[in-house]
């Protein structure tokens, strides 16, 4: 099986090669076989801006596989995942949300929007790129700091599209499954931890953490069995009937 996961993320890519590590797979990140894509996540969900992922990098692997498809060494079948996520926190009405990544540009632009407006000034402004984890971070203990701390949760939601047979279907033939795992927390008032990435630093798991540890304290193979990534990653090795016992699940490294 070939498995091409559909981020240039390299924490997320790391996370995916552990949880999926499988002799019988190859498993890629996509710019390993394709050019970069500029994919614009205008989703109102994680699921839609996952099957964005999904959809734009499958139509640029299927156009380049259909005129190289002698010269492939891949093996089938072949699975496409793709992931959106992010933290949801209830007293932000839900923010970062599918902001996640990009929450202080994003926080930003309705700033500037609003400036605009209040001079009467009609512009259009655009989310361009991802914000760096620490500009994240520093913008969310800003937003949360009056009620730190506060109810949170992750959210991952992987599409797949698979296919058999190296005779690959064009997209509009594909179907798209999608897998969602969610972990409950506490979002806390300072960041705490040096592991793992993003909002792990704020991230307080409400299950199996009896020391309420955040996810940047604890060791990467127990966040992994943790996370909501984990969760996601799981349904979707179930549908792929890729053969790992259940205690090879449960070893993640």
């Amino acid at each position: 099986m070939t498995i091409i996961l559909a981020t240039s993320n390299m924490h997320k890519i790391r996370e995916f090669q552990a949880m999926l590590g499988d002799k019988n797979a190859r498993i890629y990140a996509y710019e390993e076989i394709l050019k970069p894509l500029h994919i614009v996540e205008n989703g109102a969900t994680f699921a839609e801006n996952a099957a964005l992922k999904a959809k734009a990098i499958y139509n640029a692997f299927y156009t380049q596989y259909t005129q190289e498809k002698e010269q492939s060494d891949l093996v089938f079948p072949l699975a496409l995942i793709a992931e959106d996520s992010g933290i949801c926190i209830p007293a932000l009405g839900g923010e970062p949300g599918i902001y996640s990544a990009r929450y202080a540009q994003y926080k930003g632009f309705k700033r500037d929007s609003q400036n605009l407006r209040e001079h009467g000034e009609q512009r259009d402004l655009h989310l361009t790129h991802n914000s760096t984890d620490t500009m994240n971070l520093h913008c969310l203990i800003k937003q949360i700091a009056p009620f730190a701390p506060t109810p949170a949760f992750f959210v991952a939601n992987i599409a797949l599209i698979y296919s058999e047979s190296s005779t690959l279907p064009p997209l509009q033939e594909c179907v798209i499954e999608h897998f969602e795992g969610r972990l409950d927390g506490i979002a806390i008032g300072e960041a705490r931890g040096s592991q793992g990435f993003g909002y792990d630093p704020l991230f307080v798991p409400n299950t199996d953490n009896p020391l309420q540890k955040t996810l940047a304290e604890l060791e990467p193979s127990v966040k992994n069995m943790l996370s909501h990534r984990k969760k996601a990653i799981s349904l979707c090795i179930k549908r792929l009937n890729m053969e790992k016992s259940e205690s090879a699940l449960d070893s993640i490294k």
